[in-house]
This record gives C-alpha cells, sequence and structure tokens, in this order.
C-alpha cells in the first residue's frame, strides 16, 4: 500500500499543477475598461485592509504585551513570574511581529499588482492619470544605506521589528537568572528567537519574490535582453522555436511563444504575461547558451 502511495505521488504532483494552472488560465483575450477598474477597486481595497490590520495586530499586541507584565508584576509565585518572563512575553512578541510582518508583505504584493494594473490601464485603454504605485515602486528600487534613510516604510519596519525583538529580549533578560542553567525555559527563549527571526527571513524572502516576479515587465515583440534569451532557450527545449538564441523577440518568437501558449490552453496573444510566466517558470530551466553556440 506504501508503495503504491509512493508512485502515484509524482501524478498528484502533476495533477495540483493542472489544477493550479486552470484557475490562473484565462481564454478570453476580450478586456473592458470598467471590469479592469473594478479589479484595480478590489485590490486597492486589499492595500487598505493590510494596513488597517496591521494597525489593529499592533494596537492588540501592545494591550496584550502590557497586560503580561502588569500580570508578572503582580503575581506573588516567583515560578508563575518566570514563565511569563521566559516564555509567554518573548512568545507574544514573536507572535505579534510574525503577524504584522505577513500584512505588511500582503500589502506590498496588492501595491505591486496596482502598478500592473496601473501600466495596463494606460496601455490599453489610455487612462494614464493612475501613476500613484508607479510612482511608489521607483523608490523601493533603490538600494544602498542612502536609499534606506530616504525611505520611511522601511525604517518603519525595522524600528518596529527591533521594538518587539527588544521587548522579548529584554524579558529573557529579566527572568534568565530566575531558573537553574540550561532549564527548558532557557532552551525555550532561545529556540523561539532563532525560530521568530528565521520565519521572518523566510516570510520576507518569499514575498519579495512574488513582488520581483510581479514588477517584471511584459515581454512581447520587440523586446531585447535576457529575459528573451531565456524565453527563446525554453522555447526551444519545447521544440517550438528553430531560430537564432539572439535575445531579440522577433516574429518567429511569437509565433513559437503562441504554439507555447496554444498548447498549455493559453490565450494565444504571443505575449508573456503573469499566466504564461507562471507556466514558463515551472518547466526545468534551460542553460544559456555560449558566444560559440549563437554563431
Amino acid at each position: 500500500m506504501g508503495r503504491l502511495s509512493r508512485q502515484s505521488s509524482p501524478r498528484r504532483q502533476t495533477d495540483r499543477e493542472a489544477d493550479a494552472r486552470h484557475w490562473l488560465v484565462r481564454k478570453n483575450g476580450k478586456v473592458n475598461d470598467k471590469v479592469l477598474l473594478e479589479e484595480y477597486r478590489a485590490v486597492r481595497a486589499e492595500v487598505n485592509t493590510s494596513l488597517q490590520a496591521q494597525i489593529s495586530v499592533l494596537a492588540f499586541g501592545a494591550a496584550t504585551l502590557g497586560f503580561a507584565f502588569a500580570a508578572a508584576a503582580q503575581t506573588s509565585n516567583p515560578k508563575f513570574r518566570d514563565m511569563f518572563l521566559l516564555v509567554l512575553v518573548p512568545l507574544l512578541c514573536y507572535l505579534v511581529l510574525t503577524v504584522w510582518f505577513a500584512e505588511v508583505m500582503r500589502m506590498l504584493r496588492a501595491g505591486t499588482f496596482l502598478m500592473r494594473l496601473e501600466k495596463r490601464l494606460d496601455e490599453d485603454f489610455g487612462h494614464g492619470a493612475l501613476t500613484w504605485e508607479s510612482t511608489i515602486f521607483q523608490a523601493r528600487c533603490q538600494r544602498g544605506p542612502g536609499a534606506f534613510l530616504r525611505d520611511p516604510d522601511r525604517f518603519r519596519m525595522l524600528a518596529i521589528a527591533l521594538l518587539f525583538w527588544t521587548i522579548a529580549g529584554t524579558s529573557i533578560v529579566i527572568g534568565w537568572g530566575a531558573v537553574g542553567a540550561y532549564s527548558w525555559q532557557h532552551i525555550f527563549a532561545i529556540s523561539a528567537l532563532v525560530i521568530s527571526v528565521a520565519v521572518l527571513v523566510w516570510l520576507y524572502v518569499l514575498r519579495v519574490g512574488e513582488v520581483r516576479s510581479l514588477a517584471r515587465p511584459l515581454l512581447r515583440k520587440g523586446a531585447e535582453g535576457k529575459d528573451v534569451v531565456e524565453l527563446q532557450g525554453l522555447l526551444q527545449a519545447e521544440q517550438l522555436y528553430g531560430g537564432q538564441i539572439d535575445g531579440v523577440f522577433g516574429s518567429k518568437t511569437v509565433d513559437a511563444l503562441s504554439a507555447f501558449q496554444q498548447r498549455n490552453d493559453l490565450e494565444a496573444d504571443g505575449i508573456v504575461g503573469l499566466p504564461t510566466r507562471t507556466v514558463l517558470e515551472q518547466r526545468k530551466p534551460v542553460p544559456l547558451p555560449t558566444k560559440g553556440e549563437n554563431q
């Protein structure tokens, strides 16, 4: 029975990927500007909801931490107080910080999707006045210490994270000597701190990857560069592209891409948008050709 389960695992994985593509694919290329504007309003509401959730999480977390410190100060049971200081207060800090940070990353992802909608409204329908997220994104692309100091959002994120980690660290230091050396409370306090940092880093890497994918421009006829080289390599591996891998999105690339889209039940428009890019990225990576191979 276990053998049969192991053998059917790759098939289940393929079925799950097919199900995921089913909900992603849009076969109708006709777009109504009213529908697109309604989608813009819906994503904007997602950003506002995320902002409200961040405020609620921080307010609830501050109130809960205040209650925990008050309870630890009022209790006459030393063991109970030590549990508050070494276990409960740090754990509350980590939970509040994780939930808040997840909402921040959710807002960032929604903002990037809004930027795509603004660009599409401008290119397809001429509504060029929508530039809010596109303008904000320019500041997010800046790197280095100077860019960090000029971006209040990044500074606020770091300040809030340091605040909750400082509260957790202070609580651990206060209660550290109240229990025996190498006790389970010590192990729990250190382990929870490490896991908290790892979870936040994981959330950051995951969401930044999604944001970068959303922020990549559409690939269409006339585009040039490394992304086109990778696309041509993937299409060649699918035995759809027989031209030269030169990094130029020409007519042969358009035809090959349209054939790939038809094969995968995508809209055959010859443009690499989000659905097409998602299906392409599920393919195995193809090594980039050398100059000698191009020639």
